[in-house]
């Protein structure tokens, strides 16, 4: 990602760079996050606290999802569906795994225009 002004340019994995949309466009956004250790903790707290629009969070452990006034979907898939765009912030590759594969993975959920 890389910010021109207040626009935001996008580089996809063949280099190519796309304009995504200006910065105040992206806070009317709806942002997931994935993940709630002390990374993804920090990265609700600080899109919440500059005014992003973070609608869901998820984690294994449930009762970390209960201090963020979000919704807490059921999988990984259905947070994907709900949101323009998906934060993780998983510990290692075996969670990344286990997180984006499968039927109820992220990968499932993510369709055209979603960012991850």
């Amino acid at each position: 990602m890389l910010r021109v002004g207040t626009q935001v340019v996008l580089t996809n994995l063949r280099g190519q760079a796309r304009l995504f949309s200006s910065a105040p466009d992206l806070k009317l956004k709806k942002v997931g996050v994935i993940g709630l250790g002390n990374v993804g903790n920090a990265v609700v707290k600080n899109l919440q606290r500059t005014g992003y629009n973070v609608t869901s969070v998820l984690d294994v452990d449930k009762s970390k999802c209960s201090p963020f006034n979000c919704s807490t979907p059921t999988d990984p898939k259905s947070l994907a569906e709900q949101v323009d765009v998906v934060f993780t912030a998983l510990p290692m590759p075996p969670h990344v795994r286990s997180v984006f594969e499968g039927d109820t993975g992220l990968l499932a959920g993510i369709s055209e225009g979603k960012i991850w």
